[in-house]
């Protein structure tokens, strides 16, 4: 289970009467090669959110696998909140995310359907279309842009990212795993984002399919100082 909890002996600044609350779930993608593995593990990332909801600042302060860390970062940073009170106003605040990463825990990071498609993958992948097998081209139905690394805007003007992920029968994006990138950060970023679109129903000889799709994101940032 995921635990929020505000750091002892914070500055008065960020110190409120009522903690921030997410507005969705904060939920990292595991990171695939991990799950490949089924390793396990834990991460806990700092982060400050501004009196708008705003998430600020964001660092890993421990992780029993680099990767894990990063996933749970990129999470926090695409997150947005109700920001924190104090005497009625909203406020920043800084807090402390820890997160469990097993496949089989009670958040469910990897869910049922994820773990049959990887089942699918390694031993059937031939059931797998490409796009240009599908009766129509692949439309996403909703769609999120990925968030600018932190620690990196204002230090790099543009990188790139390129994600692979299995769309299921009804359109729901799985196993999302980074490609390539320019730096590894937008590749987590990327991937938290694209976990979250959705797509009309993939259909090849008018039936439902698994389609393997690839998404490049370019990503711009504050001029580099």
């Amino acid at each position: 289970m995921p635990r929020l909890l505000a750091q002892a002996g914070v500055p008065a600044e960020y110190q409120y009467d009522v903690a921030p609350k997410p507005k969705t779930s904060v939920a990292p993608v595991y990171p695939y090669a991990l799950m490949a593995q089924d390793a396990r593990g834990t991460a806990k990332v700092r982060f400050a959110v501004d009196a708008t909801g705003k998430v600020i600042f964001a660092d890993v302060i421990a992780a029993d696998r680099p990767e894990f860390g990063a996933a749970l970062q990129a999470a926090i940073e695409g997150t947005e909140f109700e920001p924190a009170l104090k005497a009625g106003k909203p406020t920043q605040s800084l807090l402390t995310l820890d997160r469990e990463f097993s496949t089989y825990d009670d958040d469910h990071l990897v869910k049922r359907d994820d773990r049959r498609l990887f089942q699918v993958e390694q031993k059937h992948p031939e059931k797998i279309v490409s796009p240009g097998k599908l009766d129509a081209k692949l439309r996403p139905t909703e769609t999120r842009a990925p968030t600018f690394p932190l620690a990196l805007d204002g230090k790099v003007v543009k990188a790139e990212a390129l994600v692979e992920m299995l769309v299921d029968p009804v359109g729901v994006p799985r196993l999302a795993r980074v490609i390539s990138a320019s730096n590894p950060a937008f590749g987590w970023s990327a991937v938290q984002a694209v976990s979250q679109w959705r797509f009309e129903k993939p259909k090849s000889g008018g039936k439902e399919a698994v389609v393997r799709v690839r998404v490049p994101f370019n990503f711009n940032g504050k001029p580099a100082k």
